[in-house]
């Protein structure tokens, strides 16, 4: 419980600069459908690269295509992420995961994006246990954010 607690903890004192690196990222042009924008395309993926590095990445690349950059990022090897799966797997398994954000937090985010530039998505979804929102970035690609209380979730 206490880890839970320092990541909540790390979230909340760091919000502002998470939200800051989501309006950065979004204010890339990188529409990849549009030839013009293949610089930006670059640029979106060496600011990829350097969000990996630091988040501790140990092995960071780019593999070049016929049309865009494919940024690669690898963090744990071998038993590490045998643990790490099956970790992950018993939390689903057991519906005990919470990896969830506060409602108020799913609306800064989605709301941030907006200011830089992403559209509605869908209609806000609010079903007092679940809270839904999404948007499409410039690229067109639809991003959702969602909060659940999975102990006020309905039993079926």
């Amino acid at each position: 419980m206490a880890q839970r607690e320092d990541a909540v903890q790390y979230i909340r004192k760091n919000k502002e600069k998470f939200l800051s690196s989501l309006r950065e990222v979004l204010s890339i042009p990188s529409i990849s459908t549009d030839p013009a924008h293949n610089s930006d395309m670059r640029h979106a993926a060496d600011w990829m690269m350097n969000q990996l590095r630091a988040l501790g990445m140990q092995k960071v690349q780019t593999f070049s295509t016929a049309r865009h950059p494919i940024v690669y990022g690898e963090y744990k090897t071998g038993e590490e992420l045998k643990k790490a799966r099956t970790w992950v797997n018993d939390k689903l398994k057991n519906n005990d995961c919470d990896f969830s954000l506060l409602d108020a937090e799913v609306d800064k985010i989605v709301e941030a994006a907006f200011e830089a530039g992403a559209k509605p998505s869908n209609e806000t979804q609010d079903y007092g246990w679940m809270y839904n929102r999404a948007f499409e970035d410039l690229d067109g690609h639809l991003w959702e954010y969602a909060w659940m209380d999975l102990s006020q979730m309905p039993k079926s």
